[in-house]
Parts: C-alpha cells; structure tokens; sequence
C-alpha cells in the first residue's frame, strides 16, 4: 500500500443483495498507474463491466472514486470522480466529476471510494460515518429535489455537517442526462449517472462523523507546496479579477493535526 494518500478501503454496495463490503484498494502498481479518481474509476469499469452491459442494464455499475490528494491539505483537491456506462452514446464511458465537501469527508471517514452495483427493489441510501457504511430506506426521501434530501438527512442523523451526493426527480425517472448533485450546487453532469442510480433505486450517499485523516507522505513538504500554491494563486490574474477561491483553507487546514498524521 502507498505510504500516502489512501486510506485503504473502498466500499462496494450490492443493491440487490443489500449488502455492503469493505473491500482493500488494488497494490501500489495499479494505483501508480491509474492515478486520482478517474484512472482508478477507468481501471475498475474495464476490469468488471462487460462491453455488452448497457445503461439501463441491472449488470451496469456506477463509480465514484476520489483521488490520493483527495482530504489532505492541497487546495482544490476535494473533487471526485463519478464514472458509468454512457446512456447517451452506446458502448462508451460517462465520466463527470463533482466538487463540495462530499470527496474530502468520504476520504476522512475512512473510504477511498464507492462502488454501487445491482438494483434495489425499494428507494435506500448509503450512510457512511466513522469508518463504517449502512444501508438504510430513502422511501421518505424518494420525490425530494437534492437540497431537500440533504436537509432532510441533517434532521434524521444529527449531524449539521453532513456531506451528501444523490439524484434529484430526474435520476428517480431514470432519464439518461440526469446528474448526481454534491453538497447542494456542485453538479456531476456529463456522466450521465443520475438516470443509472434512479434505476437502481439508490437516492444518495451521504458521509458525515468523525474525521480519520488521510495519511501524508512527508507532512512538511506538503505544507510548504499548499502555501507555495496559495501565493501563486494570489497573484494569478484570475484571482485578483475575482477574488476567488479560498486559499485561508490551506492555513486552516496546515493546522488540522488529523491531516498530518
């Protein structure tokens, strides 16, 4: 296992046996090689779904795959990559990738990535927290637009800072341009996954609770490269055209002893 930047478990969730496993990422050589979230999603999709396998089809899969940055203290790094068969161009890849808080707090509670198989006779979603993953009924959920369910489960579980990725009314129809929605507003649109989790009846994953950390390789080195980003930043164009970004994390975080660990 690489030294830094996984946490070492990726969480496959069997909709039609209800049934979740924690499952060990692939060795080192295979992570060196599909590098970040969309290598990784891209080696997973070659080596488990068959060309044959369409969008609509129970066999299909949907990936959603971080990266080794992902949950550490480099800035802009909490994106994620969400992967599944194309439902617009046939025998091809629908790839999209997401912001928000959802990437990095999956990592931080203890997953590298998500891998969603199989169909659900009912509406359920995922809850990940503190190391550990649950199934639980989104019956109640099943209608709501994604603001909504996020609301709705930071009532139900208890915890204001949830992070939550799902479908909205248009995944639950099962169209084929639906995207998955991160936190809100941070949209996976040209995967084409929202339509593929409305037919598996999954509403949303959301991660919350406790934070493990991601280990770092050399801690100080990569203190020294996010400030070293963040005065770059500062002086690009972009940033002084708009003022954005938010490079008072990279301090915020370089003080988070979790993240160094």
């Amino acid at each position: 296992m690489i030294k830094g930047g996984y946490v070492g478990k990726i969480l496959r969730v069997d909709l039609s046996k209800a049934k979740l496993t924690d499952e060990a990422p692939p060795d080192e050589k295979i992570l060196r090689r599909y590098v970040g979230g969309t290598g990784l999603a891209m080696k997973f999709m070659y080596d488990e779904i068959p060309p044959s396998v369409g969008p609509d089809d129970p066999d299909n899969k949907v990936f959603f795959m971080s990266g080794p940055l992902s949950g550490t203290i480099a800035p802009s790094s909490s994106r994620h990559c969400v992967m599944t068969v194309n439902g617009s161009m046939p025998k091809s890849v629908g790839t999209g990738w997401s912001g928000g808080n959802w990437c990095a707090n999956l990592k931080q509670a203890g997953y590298d990535g998500v891998i969603v198989e199989g169909e659900s006779k009912e509406p359920v979603y995922v809850w990940i927290h503190e190391g550990k993953a649950e199934l639980k009924d989104a019956g109640h959920l099943w209608g709501k637009k994604t603001e909504e369910t996020l609301y709705s489960l930071e009532h139900e579980l208890g915890i204001p800072d949830i992070s939550v990725t799902g479908i909205g009314p248009a995944g639950e129809a099962g169209i084929k341009g639906a995207s998955v929605c991160t936190d809100e507003n941070h949209l996976s649109a040209k995967s084409g996954a929202g339509g593929a989790l409305g037919r598996k009846k999954l509403k949303a994953i959301a991660v919350g609770g406790a934070k493990l950390g991601v280990r770092i390789a050399d801690p100080k080195r990569a203190v020294m490269l996010a400030y070293k980003w963040r005065d770059a930043f500062r002086k690009c164009n972009a940033y002084n055209r708009r003022n954005g970004g938010n490079p008072r994390r990279v301090q915020a975080l370089a003080k988070d002893s979790k993240l160094m660990v």
